[in-house]
């Protein structure tokens, strides 16, 4: 049933269909040791720096909860969370700097950093997607609105940080 380019749609995980209250063992009980890899590390690991290591320690137990951090997805959620720190460390830098520079002619352009840290914010919006990070991400995922289906009063742990849940969420405030 379903599958990419059959015209149907694609099967939920077991661990969705846990989410949202709508789990039956005899449908949906075979194919979750296929679902979902071995748990995550739940410790940040030793080589990110200590911005990446607090996004990680703010944000891994809640994607580990969601179900969208296993051991496999693992090296991409390290990538997210250095990605984070790299565009904090730019945004520091640009801010110190200031938004132009004074280029040897005289003439001002924008920080060369601008550019970049733009580059690394997509990136980094495309990984937290898939963590269920963003908004976007969450709905894509089949993970907002499992409140009404499953009745629960809080359906995923990121649903209560609201809309703007990829800014605020990330900085750790």
């Amino acid at each position: 049933m379903g599958g990419i380019g059959s015209g149907g749609h694609n099967r939920k995980r077991a661990t969705l269909h846990k989410l949202q209250g709508t789990f039956r063992g005899d449908r949906h009980g075979r194919s979750e040791k296929v679902a979902g890899g071995p748990p995550a590390q739940v410790t940040p690991p030793r080589w990110l720096d200590a911005e990446a290591k607090r996004f990680w320690r703010r944000n891994a137990p809640l994607c580990v909860e969601l179900g969208t951090l296993d051991a496999i997805n693992q090296p991409l959620f390290e990538r997210m969370c250095a990605t984070w720190s790299t565009i904090r460390a730019w945004e520091g830098q640009i801010a110190e700097d200031g938004p132009t520079v004074q280029m040897g002619t005289g003439s001002v352009k924008p920080h060369p950093l601008i550019a970049a840290k733009q580059k690394e914010e997509q990136a980094f919006v495309r990984l937290a997607d898939g963590f269920g990070i963003t908004t976007a991400g969450r709905k894509r995922l089949g993970l907002d609105g499992a409140e009404a289906d499953s009745g629960q009063s809080e359906p995923n742990a990121f649903a209560r940080l609201g809309p703007g849940a990829r800014t605020r969420d990330a900085s750790g405030t």
